[in-house]
């Protein structure tokens, strides 16, 4: 798209979203882990109207609901799923820029992650109890 078409198209969908949002009594902007929890919770009071304004497409794939799935078939990469954010240039790094994958789906970033976690080494856990002075964590 030329950038006077793009203007103009996204234009017109601000001019739709803002007609449309006068129907509603809050509109999220951000279909994220935490947008998704907002409108959630501002859906519990009776009678509420809620907007919930994602700019990605839904997170209906089967690759976003099998662990690892999204990983190995290339959500991280992808332009439609994945924004592609990359850090400014690091110093400390020679100049390199960081890549920082951030969810452009319903779930945001949380739907792209491959549903994976890992659990700190507990000598880590342990030294930083020590700093504070407090080993309750265990």
């Amino acid at each position: 798209l030329s950038s006077s078409r793009g203007a103009a198209m996204l234009a017109r969908s601000v001019a739709r979203l803002a007609a449309a949002a006068k129907e509603f009594d809050y509109v999220v902007v951000g279909g994220g882990s935490a947008g998704c929890v907002l409108a959630g919770r501002l859906s519990a009071a009776p009678g509420s109207q809620i907007m919930l304004v994602e700019a990605g497409a839904r997170d209906s794939l089967p690759t976003f609901k099998v662990p690892l799935l999204s990983i190995l078939h290339g959500v991280l990469l992808s332009k439609k799923y994945n924004w592609r954010v990359f850090s400014e240039p690091e110093p400390s790094l020679g100049g390199k820029r960081i890549y920082h994958p951030r969810g452009k789906v319903l779930g945001g970033s949380g739907a792209i992650n491959g549903m994976i976690w890992v659990r700190g080494h507990p000598l880590d856990y342990d030294g930083w109890a020590a700093r504070v002075g407090d080993a309750s964590w265990r």
